[in-house]
Parts: structure tokens; sequence; C-alpha cells
């Protein structure tokens, strides 16, 4: 989990995007335990909304020309496996 929180040469931190998709993960699980489906139906569309915050994000780094901060896999070691 903390490798997709990093932050490297000022990249878009995904931390907040994954924070906000558990906490719909936990109130729609909560909604289910209290079997109320009002409350489902906000966790489900606090899931979406992350989502959605998610793709912005990325869109957004895009355009600013960001690279992927990963280190570049070697073709020898991807075709030995």
């Amino acid at each position: 989990m903390s490798a997709l929180a990093a932050s490297y040469n000022g990249t878009v931190p995904a931390a907040p995007a994954l924070a906000i998709m558990a906490a719909g993960v936990v109130v729609a699980v909560l909604g289910h335990i209290w079997r109320s489906y009002r409350v489902v139906a906000v966790g489900v569309a606090i899931l979406f909304l992350a989502t959605v915050l998610m793709l912005i994000s990325a869109f957004i780094a895009f355009h600013r020309g960001e690279k992927d901060p990963r280190p570049a896999p070697d073709f020898i070691s991807s075709v030995v496996r």
C-alpha cells in the first residue's frame, strides 16, 4: 500500500484516493450490517467519487508530462520469469 502512495518528483500521490475508497467501502459494509440501503448508497457513491477523483488526477498528471516513478523493468527479467 505504501508503494501506491509514494510521491516521486512531484507526482500526484494515490493515498488520498485510496483512503476515500476505503472509507466508501467501510460505509457501504456498515450500511449492509445496519440494513440501511441509504447508507449503502452513500458508501457506493463515495467509492465512485473516489474513482472519479483518481481518474481526474491521473488525467492532470498526464497532461503535466509526469512520468511513471517506478523503475522500468529490464527485458531479461521479464522474459526469464
